[in-house]
């Protein structure tokens, strides 16, 4: 049995939990707020004027590539390895990944769905370039590259090509860096050339499935239920935001801690209960037997108590 000294230091570090925990979660999270209205006043500004929701992805896409320099971006959020906010790479740049993030932040703000994706090289399987897909609303989705303004229309204005066409047809996207190739300054060519080398679109996905032996088992269980739809499976906004994510880091133990004194004070009312129980039912036992014991029927006690 625990003794008295430990429960109370338990209930005391519980209690420091909690003094800790919850105030640091509010703290991140209103942070966090702050840093989407700005970037929602920031995409609202860049989109004036447009009304349809491709119009939108692509001024964006065009803003992000024009504005925000393309490098490895330094700053963090509380864990360097979360990388940069959506608000950082607004400000200062960043690299394929940091842009996309930034895109489908900014997205969000105009409730508009997207998702960043990544391309896989074939052979290592290793992440090459990020790019995003956005759920136009319309039943119909698209892909772009804020990296380096690149979408994928299809012929006749018939829309878009998405991420499930790119993996069944890699001739869409040698066509679409021919036909910019063809029409593109140098500056641009220089672009489309590098991806053209380094960038295999018929191997994008939202989540790196090959990544080990439990993802790829995940993968095949998944993939009679939903085909190709696996691959294009939205990543949660916390993987993407380090301030929500410290958010529910943060938040975590507070919550355990709620849930363990919870689970305490329904275990010790359950004991009251079940104590009380135990003495009624001694109590009804020993005063039958004092009756029984002077020869009186139930019937006959009830008349005599009244």
């Amino acid at each position: 049995m625990m003794t008295r000294s430990w429960q109370r230091v338990l209930r005391m570090t519980g209690y420091a939990v909690l003094a800790c925990s919850l105030p640091a979660a509010l703290a991140c999270f209103v942070s966090y707020r702050q840093d989407q209205d700005f970037l929602g006043e920031m995409a609202r500004r860049i989109v004036a004027g447009e009304t349809t929701p491709a119009a939108r992805v692509l001024a964006l896409s065009n803003s992000i590539h024009r504005d925000q320099a393309t490098h490895k971006n330094g700053s963090f959020f509380a864990v360097r390895r979360w990388g940069p906010t959506s608000r950082q790479v607004f400000v200062h740049g960043g690299d394929c990944a940091d842009k996309s993030r930034l895109l489908c932040a900014l997205l969000r703000e105009l409730d508009i769905s997207a998702t960043p994706v990544m391309c896989f090289d074939p052979q290592t399987g290793l992440p090459t370039h990020t790019i995003v897909e956005t759920d136009l609303g319309d039943g119909s989705r698209m892909i772009v590259d804020p990296t380096y303004d690149l979408y994928f229309p299809k012929p006749n204005a018939a829309g878009f090509y998405d991420l499930l066409d790119l993996r069944r047809d890699p001739d869409i996207l040698a066509n679409r860096i021919a036909e910019l190739c063809a029409s593109a300054p140098p500056a641009r060519e220089a672009d489309v050339y590098y991806m053209r080398a380094s960038t295999p679109y018929h191997h994008v996905s939202t989540i790196n499935w090959d990544q080990n032996a439990f993802s790829r088992w995940t993968r095949d269980r998944l993939l009679p239920l939903f085909g190709d739809r696996v691959y294009r499976f939205s990543r949660p906004a916390i993987l993407e935001e380090p301030k929500l994510l410290a958010t529910v880091t943060l938040l975590t133990p507070g919550v355990l801690v709620i849930l363990l004194m919870g689970c305490k004070a329904a275990m010790r009312l359950a004991r009251r209960r079940w104590r009380r129980l135990r003495n009624d039912r001694i109590s009804a036992v020993a005063l039958n037997g004092t009756y029984s014991g002077r020869g009186l029927s139930g019937a006959e006690v009830v008349s005599d108590g009244s």
